[in-house]
This record gives structure tokens, sequence and C-alpha cells, in this order.
């Protein structure tokens, strides 16, 4: 048993939480868990490392999670490894008052290695490297009240707030979405691309008949394929950012099922998505996505792509909206 104070006071999410805890516990139905019980008649990691799938092995050398650690690092984030779960605790107590998003970031990591582990052995299949890294980066993030790209990369950024957009980390580049809908269920769509500097690359919007905001929200998403261009694919990982809750959920849990596996007739909408090494979506605030929300009005009107500035037909409200985006941070 080891003291799992540390654990409460990390604020991690409930279902890591609780994975955690029965860690610390010795709660959690590893091989040799089920073995020393006599459900199995073996211990070994199920993933094939040739190694007693124990507390060590899952929280600090399992091969899986040993990859997913290694590409956050290639992102540019920092991330400790350690040789024994005993330092692992002892660290991860020590990390959590100092750097919290670190020690949420390893959490989510081994929560997810651990939650890939099941559907090799559930469903015979492994989650990649790069979609547990994404979505433990991405889970961290919300979870950690400062912005965690502060620190790691070259861009001085304020705490995470609900009124301000925040760039992507320096490689990375990032898609704000939105739609709207009339009385007349006249709806339009619309999006902008900016770089981790904040600098435009893009906006986009389209219009068509429907009523179903949920719906068109998920269009405006799916749409991205549209503006796309080649030399975009050369960033790290694009996110994309949404204000509906509800839409960002079905996206990460489907999504990665789409690209990897060709299922649910979405795949020709995301293929672009396997052009970059990773994908995120995630939710922001409404007053954080403003200026998608103004793509999205413009396109009311009428089809649009802009990827130059200096187009005539450009609203001041979206120059205005562009400017407030950027005074939200400083870039060093």
């Amino acid at each position: 048993m080891f003291d799992g104070n540390w654990v409460q006071k990390l604020d991690l999410s409930p279902r890591v939480a609780c994975f955690w805890w029965r860690i610390l516990k010795d709660a959690l139905p590893t091989t040799d868990f089920l073995m020393n019980r006599r459900l199995l008649n073996y211990n070994c990691c199920p993933r094939g490392c040739e190694a007693i799938e124990k507390w060590d092995h899952i929280t600090t050398s399992c091969y899986k999670l040993l990859q997913a650690i290694e590409t956050v690092k290639k992102r540019g984030l920092i991330i400790p490894v350690f040789d024994s779960f005993t330092e692992c605790c002892s660290q991860l107590k020590r990390i959590a008052k100092v750097k919290p998003f670190m020690a949420k970031l390893y959490c989510s990591l081994v929560f997810y290695s651990w939650k890939s582990r099941n559907s090799v052995v559930h469903d015979g299949q492994e989650l990649g490297s790069c979609f547990i890294a994404s979505t433990a980066v991405s889970l961290a993030s919300i979870l950690t009240k400062l912005n965690p790209f502060s620190g790691h990369w070259g861009a001085f950024q304020r705490q995470l707030s609900t009124s301000s957009w925040h760039p992507p980390p320096p490689g990375w580049i990032k898609v704000n979405v939105d739609a709207t809908i009339r009385r007349s269920n006249v709806a339009g769509v619309g999006g902008v691309i900016r770089d981790h500097k904040g600098r435009f690359l893009c906006s986009f919007g389209y219009n068509c008949v429907h009523w179903d905001s949920g719906y068109m929200e998920l269009v405006a998403f799916r749409s991205i394929k549209r503006v796309i261009k080649d030399w975009m694919v050369g960033a790290k990982v694009i996110i994309m950012e949404g204000d509906n809750a509800n839409v960002i959920k079905y996206l990460q849990d489907s999504v990665f099922k789409v690209v990897h596996y060709e299922v649910d007739g979405m795949m020709e909408d995301f293929s672009f998505l396997m052009g970059f090494d990773s994908f995120i979506f995630s939710h922001v605030n409404r007053e954080c996505n403003k200026l998608a929300d103004c793509c999205a009005n413009i396109a009311l009107e009428g089809d649009f792509f802009w990827d130059d500035l200096c187009v005539n037909k450009i609203p001041p409200l979206f120059f205005s909206l562009l400017k407030e985006d950027g005074d939200g941070f400083i870039i060093t």
C-alpha cells in the first residue's frame, strides 16, 4: 500500500483518480493480481512484454507507455521517466506541488496506456501511441488551471481563461470552427486556421439549409477537409476547437476509430488527419471562439475562402476579433 493523498490533491479527472487509487490500493486487475487469485494461469503482460504485469510494469516500464512518453517528448513537452513504482509515486508527489501539469500528464498517460491494454485483451486492438499521447495531453490541459504550454515553449501564455484564445505550441496549427442557424433555417459554418504565433493562415465559411444546430456544428468540423492544404500537413499536430461540448465528445470518441479502422462512414471527411502526426479535438468557451462564430455568420451571406488579409471583402469585425485574439498573448 502507498500514500495516495497526493492523488487527491492533484485534482485528476474522476476516472483517472479512481484508476490511480486502485493502483495504490493494489486493486487493479493485472494479470499478476488475477493469477494470485487463481483466476488466470499466467502473470505476464498481455502485450507481449515478457514481464510480470504488476505496479512497476504498468506505471513505468510497459513498452506502450514508453512509446507514448517518447511521442510526448517529440512534441516538445518535458515528461519524466521512472525506474520503479516507488520512485514514480515519490517523484509524482513532489512534482505535483511545483509542476501539476506534468504530474497530471504522466498520470493520464498511464491511464490511457492501461485503457489501451484493456482494448487488446477484450477487443484485440491496440490504441496508437500518438492517440494515447494526444488524449493525455488534451485531458491534462483541461484539468490544469495554468496553460500547460507555458514553460515548455517560447510563447508566454496567461492562465487558461474563459475569455481569450490561446495559440498552439510551436510546430502545431489550430483550427477554430463554429456554426450558426437563422430562423429561416439558413445555416452557416465557418472557421479560422492559425499557427503558434497566432498568425492568420486562412479562414473559410459555407452555407446550406438546415435546422439542427448540433448537426451543423459537426458539419463545421467536417468542412475542415475542404481547406487543408498540403503545406499545412507539415505541422506536427492539428488542434481543432469548437464550443459545442457534445459534438467534441462525439468526435473524441469516434474519430480515432474512423481514421485508423475506416468505420462509421466518416472516413472521407477525416482522412486528412492521417497526414498529421497526431490530432486533438478540444472544447472551448464561446468567448474563445468568437472569430470562428464571426466566420459562420459571414457564411450566411455566401461561401468564402480567404488566405490573404488584403481581400477587400473582409469585414472590419473580422479584423477587430483577430486583433483581440492576438492581444490575449505575448510572443517572446
